[in-house]
């Protein structure tokens, strides 16, 4: 998905996110098989995707469990982002054009 791309997702972190989507509740193991990629790569791109709110975690009996969050975070952090930038655009503003001697 191209959108989730220019949403600031590498193509690991796109595949590994849909399958959350798609299958619930699941181990990096089985997430790791379905993707095809090594299983260290696979916790490396949960654990990012976890940093940036768009996958939890949860462990029984011994074992960790990844869980996508709801799509709509994304919708709320660029939603975030947006507030931010609006707030330190005018402090930007005021730094445009002046020469530093």
């Amino acid at each position: 998905m191209q959108e989730l791309e220019n949403l600031g997702l590498n193509k690991n972190e796109i595949t590994v996110y849909i399958l959350a989507l798609r299958m619930g509740i699941s181990t990096a193991k089985r997430i790791a098989a379905l993707a095809g990629m090594p299983r260290s790569t696979t916790y490396d791109v949960l654990e990012s995707l976890k940093g940036k709110g768009l996958i939890s975690t949860f462990t029984k009996d011994k074992k960790q469990y990844f869980q996508a969050n709801k799509p709509k975070v994304l919708l709320e952090q660029l939603k975030e982002k947006g507030n931010i930038a609006a707030r330190i655009v005018p402090e930007l503003e005021k730094i445009q054009g002046t020469i530093i001697e």
